[in-house]
């Protein structure tokens, strides 16, 4: 009888042990599914319909990225990070990034990058903008870029990236 009841204790044990496990699991999962929810375009499309007018600014000269160079500016509402937008020249075009930061995380944000080419070198009377392109896309550090696989969008998103750790170190913005 006694030893019965010490089995009885033993499977209990590990039925409960079973389900930790098993509750465990699913939480986990269900927090990884909220991480990549949180982080989708669609539902941070409203980071970049704020009023950068509304708060303080600072502009940098940048020398790296361009043959002629490019201007980064950083907004912020007190010592929150609101976004940065970057101008960078070029003779036959120009390219405008500008990163609207999750004011709850600022390692996740929408990166609007468009190119403009030109028709002729931009310092020529008749020079016009032939061609532009935009992306939009979410960026969450340390977790996998979130848009399917295509290696014009690669190249897209790896220039927004590097474009940013070089604008955070012109400005002297931390990670």
């Amino acid at each position: 009888m006694i030893v019965l009841t010490i089995r009885k204790q033993r499977l209990f044990l590990l039925v409960i042990t079973i389900l930790f496990f098993c509750v465990s699991c699913y939480s986990y999962a269900q927090t990884q599914q909220n991480k990549l929810a949180a982080c989708s375009l669609d539902d941070n499309l409203f980071l970049e319909k704020v009023i950068l007018s509304s708060f303080k600014h600072k502009e940098v000269d940048i020398v790296e990225g361009s043959a002629e160079g490019g201007i980064g500016k950083s907004y912020w509402n007190k010592n929150v990070l609101v976004a940065i937008k970057v101008s960078y020249f070029g003779e036959t075009g120009k390219t405008e990034i500008n990163y609207y930061f999750n004011p709850d995380n600022n390692k996740q944000y929408l990166v609007e990058l468009t190119d403009y080419h030109y028709t002729v070198p931009i310092d020529y009377p008749d020079s016009k903008t032939a061609s532009l392109s935009t992306y939009k896309f979410m960026v969450c550090e340390g977790g996998e870029p979130n848009y399917p696989g295509s290696d014009d969008l690669a190249g897209v998103y790896n220039r927004a990236v590097n474009t940013l750790t070089v604008i955070r170190k012109s400005l002297k913005i931390s990670p």
